[in-house]
């Protein structure tokens, strides 16, 4: 079955809402938060909306759903997600929008004829059951692992995908022979370049002299967080992991949990560190690594396609399945070696540039016009 198509001027609306039920400082949920800025000055009446499950600081772009309501208790979280959703289609608040979805509820495809979806990545997100003593990271993983079991019905009616990689554009067409368009992440120049690094870390807290690796990521399995847990104990004592998103369990190894961080700090880590490490045993596409290069970060991470996509030769890539010492030994060359990491710094810099926001508004507002918008 074919999702990408085109639909009468009929159909089409004169507005566009983009919605998303993930945390807004996951990865979809900045993803929305930054589509929604990308392309606002061209389409002004632009509404961002999230359906999150649980109460949360929204900031000021975002709005909820009228009468939208929150579990509070991870018992309710089923319950509240269908009434969330019932209530949206019965009150046609969406009337007259065209509809992003952003993942990874893609149930909202009823409130509107015009509607195109963003698949971020497509493989079942198994939950890491080292995350129960985080239950709200826990059941927000299980949802969206559930998610992916219906995913295919939604899509289906959509009038067009969105795939954020290649390697996602081929796993939906040879998984559920769903066509669909390839738009890549883009970086904010205004946010991720080179800060001063003892400027960045004093203001992190970080130690000045300290090696210091950073990894970002959520808490599904496939992030792979054992093998950054073992990495730290076997690196030297100067080395430091610092971990922001879910936290990696510390077995004697030098780890600094950060969790989530506000969006003023989050591009100072990666100016702050020497290097970024990417341990996942399959990605949609990694944004991290595009922010790392934006940086003019090194990193070392492991060959997935999406890894190879958008790296290409600005990172070093170790096969699957990956040890803990070929991981050490990577970093520890790159660290260690000024000539190498500058080749990789200079790399990264360049090929950064391939992922401009110029060249993903300009993507966005074409199949926007030719799918779902007049």
């Amino acid at each position: 079955m074919a999702s990408s198509r085109i639909v009468s001027d009929r159909s089409r609306a004169e507005r566009l809402a983009i919605v998303t039920d993930q945390h807004p400082q996951s990865g979809i949920g900045v993803y929305a938060s930054q589509l929604y800025t990308l392309v606002r000055k061209d389409l002004p009446s632009v509404e961002l909306f999230n359906m999150y499950y649980f109460p949360v600081d929204l900031p000021p772009e975002w709005k909820e759903f009228p009468g939208h309501r929150h579990a509070q208790s991870f018992a309710e979280m089923p319950m509240i997600r269908r009434l969330n959703r019932s209530n949206v289609l019965k009150s046609g608040v969406l009337e007259g929008y065209g509809i992003h979805l952003c993942g990874a509820d893609y149930s909202l495809v009823a409130a509107s004829p015009s509607c195109l979806a963003t698949v971020h990545d497509y493989y079942l997100r198994r939950p890491d059951r080292t995350l129960l003593s985080e239950p709200r990271l826990f059941l927000t993983e299980a949802a969206t692992a559930v998610q992916f079991m219906v995913s295919p019905r939604d899509l289906s009616r959509c009038q067009a995908i969105v795939s954020i990689s290649n390697t996602t554009q081929r796993d939906l067409m040879r998984r559920l022979g769903i066509d669909s368009t390839v738009i890549h992440h883009w970086y904010d120049p205004s946010r991720f370049f080179v800060h001063d690094k003892q400027t960045a870390r004093r203001r992190l807290g970080l130690g000045s002299d300290d090696v210091i690796l950073l990894s970002v990521g959520a808490g599904s399995l496939n992030k792979n967080r054992r093998l950054l847990s073992r990495l730290a104990q076997i690196l030297p004592s100067s080395y430091l992991v610092v971990k922001v998103g879910a936290p990696v369990a510390e077995r004697g190894g030098r780890i600094f949990n950060r969790g989530r961080v506000s969006d003023e700090d989050y591009p100072l880590y990666f100016s702050a560190a020497d290097l970024y490490v990417q341990t996942s045993t399959s990605e949609g596409f990694g944004r991290p690594l595009l922010e790392a290069m934006a940086a003019s970060l090194p990193v070392v991470a492991t060959r997935t396609p999406s890894a190879v996509e958008v790296l290409g030769d600005a990172g070093i890539l170790i096969d699957i399945p990956a040890t803990p010492l070929q991981f050490a030994s990577a970093i520890q060359a790159a660290i260690e070696s000024k000539q190498g990491g500058m080749g990789l710094t200079d790399r990264a810099r360049l090929r950064a540039q391939l992922f401009s926001p110029e060249r993903a508004r300009e993507e966005y507002l074409s199949l926007y016009r030719r799918t779902i918008l007049i």
